[in-house]
């Protein structure tokens, strides 16, 4: 009899107990992160067309800058707005909040410690995709 009621237990408590799965890892980024840290200056801007010009040409657009801190907040001015953000970065996007909503993906194109080309797309309603080359500040 005390077989039996250990048994049972046993059995009981080998499927009553919630087994922790291991966590699923994150993705990571495709690129060293701390060369992307710092301040970019956009350069060039591909508005669909395929042609790269400069967007200090373009009405309130002058300045065009990016500043990836390591924290993971964000900040610009220029093409992406003048609001601060946080980003999460990984295999070859960057992901942009402002206020905590999803606003756009960078993908990247190109990327040295020097230089990055990214396709910009908006997240939402009002679909927005351009390029954009940028040097590290």
């Amino acid at each position: 009899m005390k077989k039996t009621i250990f048994l049972l237990s046993f059995v009981f408590l080998t499927f009553a107990c919630k087994k922790t799965e291991d966590p699923v890892p994150s993705p990571t980024f495709n690129y060293d992160l701390k060369l992307f840290y710092g301040t970019w200056l956009v350069t060039s801007a591909d508005l669909g067309d395929g042609n790269y010009i400069d967007p200090n040409i373009l009405p309130g657009y002058t300045d065009t800058k990016a500043t990836f801190n390591a924290d993971g907040t964000f900040s610009s001015t220029g093409l992406l707005g003048s609001l601060p953000g946080t980003y999460k970065a990984a295999g070859n996007t960057i992901v942009v909040y402002f206020g905590g909503i999803e606003t756009y993906h960078l993908d990247i194109i190109a990327f040295t410690s020097k230089e990055i080309e990214l396709k910009v797309s908006s997240v939402g309603s009002v679909v927005v995709n351009f390029k954009v080359k940028a040097t590290k500040q």
